[in-house]
């Protein structure tokens, strides 16, 4: 099993373990059997229709379509009543039609073939997939072709050894030896096995990592991207570490430049790295730990190499003795990391003073990072930074994509209407051909409040708030005095919705609103499906096929 989803010996493909399907597929002879199981449902169309659709069907359905009713009255075939025998013998009579077809009645129940009463039943939802399968059935038992017929024709089971060496190859980068291709051979069960034996070592380490990077693009921060995060004024530990170091090598080491010289930059540079490869190297962690895969958002501790141990005040066991005597030090012990915490990071108030000139730094306190998983590390937050117009959308937009698989910007058309690009009284809160993505996109946005612009933590002045000068104080650049709602103590903006999610306000008492939204995703039936989708290029190499 790879993060929630099962690799079906001899199949080639992939599908979410629910273990109910899992374990009848285990004992099946056939993957029909498997399919059959997987649906959980009875295959007798009567029966599947009075569990599943008859419900739907009376409250959607019958104002209109009951005997007298406006639908009969208007000329429609189907006449509905409250017994769900009689229902089912009235689709049964209409798929029988000549004209009809499956497609004619799903195209129907959401508004389309100009069906007076419009949209009934919304598409994609838990009665219009129930709609589907049923008429699925109908359609089988009239004696024509099922989906399921016609998806597997002309494709047969790849043999086992096979399934086991593209396994072993994508997973641990080795080829399988002959012990374990002989053992896979005998039965489905020792190929699973010899399969999970793959999911381990420094190979399936680089899998993950580079699974999670293909879709998340944090590399590009050490690859072209600007990463200028704070670090000697934010970072009292590695400033202090980072005020002995030389600027350049010294003259003497001149010939040797085949060694690495601890420099002040080589720290920066360190630094700089450790905190980019962080969310990946949490999503390694949690896989590789078998940890449960909702730790991606909700763990509340980081990865740290010795580097951003220091910094982080983590003290997770790390040698601070970067360089020997001379100043030479090796980079390869910087590739570990382990699970701590950020307690190193300063607020700016005050009591800040940056001297680099005389070397000091002088500050009022350590803030406490409040961790979320990957959505709190600095890579994720500065790969997707803000703006202060855009004001966390970005964050919100990602979030949606790679955790819930939305797509916002395709859940709504755009629109066109002059008129309504025209308004400028606050459209993303008022006008409803904005609002129809935004009133989903802006809570999330908000509720990534604590965290700036590239991702530091309460970064405005005084460490209370992340809102911008030109919000908070709009007359000190040029604006007009009082033309926000700004005031003393706020944390979001006023003139965007409450920070939250789906319909409900973030609760902040115990934790940060990141933290909150972190558990709210997590626990949404659509994390999971997401998941799917966040791995599924990484396992076959194409994205999955979009619903039709």
């Amino acid at each position: 099993m790879l993060l929630g989803v099962t690799l079906l010996p001899g199949q080639g493909a992939a599908w979410p373990s629910d273990g109910m399907a899992e374990r009848a597929y285990q004992s099946s002879d056939n993957f029909d059997s498997y399919l059959l199981a997987a649906g959980a449902a009875s295959t007798d169309p009567f029966e599947f229709f009075r569990d599943n659709v008859d419900s739907g069907v009376q409250s959607n359905c019958l104002a209109c379509h009951r005997a007298g009713g406006s639908a009969p009255e208007s000329g429609a075939r189907l006449v509905l009543g409250e017994d769900a025998q009689k229902n089912h013998s009235a689709f049964a009579s209409l798929l029988d039609a000549p004209d009809v077809s499956q497609r004619y009645v799903l195209s129907k129940i959401t508004g389309g073939d100009a069906h007076g009463g419009g949209a009934v039943v919304a598409q994609g939802s838990a009665l219009y997939r129930a709609f589907e399968d049923y008429l699925a059935l109908l359609e089988g038992d009239s004696g024509g072709s099922t989906a399921e017929d016609d998806f597997w024709d002309g494709t047969e089971a790849e043999s086992r050894e096979v399934t086991l060496r593209r396994a072993a190859l994508l997973f641990s980068g080795e080829v399988p030896g002959h012990g374990a291709i002989k053992a896979a051979k005998e039965s489905d069960e020792k190929l699973r096995i010899r399969v999970l034996t793959t999911m381990q070592g420094e190979g399936f380490r680089e899998f993950l990592m580079s699974g999670a990077n293909d879709q998340l693009l944090i590399s590009g921060l050490a690859n072209g991207i600007d990463f200028n995060i704070s670090t000697y004024d934010r970072y009292p530990m590695l400033a202090e570490l980072m005020r002995d170091l030389p600027d350049e090598r010294p003259e003497e080491f001149e010939d040797y430049h085949e060694r690495p010289y601890f420099t002040r930059g080589d720290a920066q540079w360190m630094f700089t790295q450790a905190v980019g490869r962080e969310p990946l190297e949490l999503i390694a962690h949690v896989v590789m730990n078998e940890r449960p895969y909702t730790e991606v958002l909700t763990a509340d501790y980081t990865m740290v190499n010795a580097f951003s141990d220091l910094a982080y005040r983590s003290e997770t066991g790390f040698s601070h003795d970067f360089a020997d005597e001379d100043g030479f030090y090796d980079r390869r012990p910087f590739g570990i990391f382990r699970p701590g915490y950020n307690d190193g990071h300063i607020p700016h108030d005050e009591q800040y003073e940056n001297n680099e000139d005389e070397g000091t730094l002088s500050f009022s306190d350590y803030q406490q990072w409040p961790h979320a998983g990957v959505l709190s590390t600095q890579a994720w937050l500065a790969r997707y930074p803000s703006t202060d117009t855009n004001r966390n959308r970005a964050r919100a937009r990602w979030t949606y994509f790679h955790f819930l698989g939305v797509d916002i910007e395709k859940s709504a058309p755009r629109s066109t209407d002059p008129d309504a690009l025209a308004d400028t009284d606050n459209p993303t809160l008022k006008n409803p051909a904005c609002t129809v993505c935004h009133e989903r996109l802006d809570p999330v946005a908000g509720a990534y409040q604590s965290f700036g612009d590239i991702g530091h933590y309460l970064d405005q002045f005084g460490g209370m708030d992340s809102l911008p000068d030109a919000y908070k104080c709009p007359e000190c650049y040029g604006g007009e005095r009082g033309s926000t709602d700004y005031q003393e103590g706020d944390t979001w903006y006023r003139d965007m919705r409450t920070p939250g999610f789906e319909g409900a306000t973030a609760a902040t008492e115990l934790q940060d609103s990141l933290q909150w939204l972190a558990q709210e995703i997590v626990g949404d039936p659509r994390f999971a499906a997401a998941t799917v989708r966040f791995w599924w290029p990484a396992v076959f190499g194409s994205e999955p096929l979009p619903p039709p």
